[in-house]
């Protein structure tokens, strides 16, 4: 539901699918009938507190599209070891190969062999390839910060695809320009869209996407979001237990 809808349909609504719609106290008193609310992946703008006081079940769609963030996880990590970005500019700028400046790696050798639980620090210390994945939540904002990049190898990458806001982009720069971390690989940003006066559009070691990693094939991923959505109104209007349901406590 959009802003817009709000007024003429969240008196006798029993379910709500939020699309740039804040759902807090203000909201849920005008909503009696409402029994769910249902969102993607992300929950930033609803208030989980005040759905319990108002005794409305939460839900997002976790895992809805896990496996395409994974694979642009995937992408960015390839395209940044083998240079990608740079020789396809090459190539299609008609340039001679004999002026090839070309500097590579590869992932054989890298810190991936296990996984264990760790520190942050722990991890930022030892890690290559430092990969967010983290949901929008209070302890999450800013939580790669300058402290984390004095922490992270001089040679890591840093890569965010989750909230923009996980990253404090200043710092970011700040890191980037000095040689504190090697590069970075964004899909989300502090502020979205990317401002056209971004300092990271123009910085040579950035790998930047517009906020796609999420996005498979179109028509697959609104199924899958539909089919999600169905299965837990579904179940929330027969009393039975919701899957990823955020509030349960």
């Amino acid at each position: 539901m959009r802003p817009k809808d709000i007024d003429r349909e969240i008196a006798t609504a029993n379910v709500l699918i939020p699309e740039l719609v804040q759902v807090n106290d203000a909201l849920l008193d005008r909503a009696p009938a409402l029994r769910l609310v249902q969102t993607g992946a992300g929950y930033n703008n609803v208030n989980l507190d005040a759905c319990t006081r108002h005794g409305v079940i939460a839900c997002n769609a976790a895992g809805v599209n896990a496996n395409a963030v994974a694979e642009h996880v995937m992408a960015f990590i390839l395209c940044w070891y083998k240079n990608l970005i740079y020789l396809n500019g090459f190539m299609k700028s008609h340039r001679d190969e004999r002026e090839l400046d070309y500097s590579g790696s590869e992932l054989f050798g890298k810190t991936r062999p296990s996984i264990e639980l760790t520190s942050l620090e722990g991890l930022c210390r030892r890690s290559d390839i430092v990969s967010v994945h983290v949901p929008l939540t209070e302890g999450a904002w800013r939580m790669i910060n300058a402290d984390v990049f004095r922490m992270m190898k001089g040679d890591s990458i840093l890569i965010n695809t989750s909230r923009g806001t996980a990253v404090d982009e200043a710092k970011l720069v700040q890191a980037l320009k000095s040689g504190k971390i090697s590069g970075a690989c964004l899909d989300v940003y502090e502020e979205e869209p990317l401002t056209q006066d971004s300092l990271l559009r123009d910085m040579y070691r950035v790998i930047l996407t517009p906020h796609t990693a999420g996005l498979p094939d179109g028509a697959k991923y609104r199924r899958r979001h539909h089919e999600s959505f169905l299965s837990n109104i579904k179940k929330v209007m027969n009393n039975e237990r919701p899957d990823c349901w955020l509030n349960e406590a």
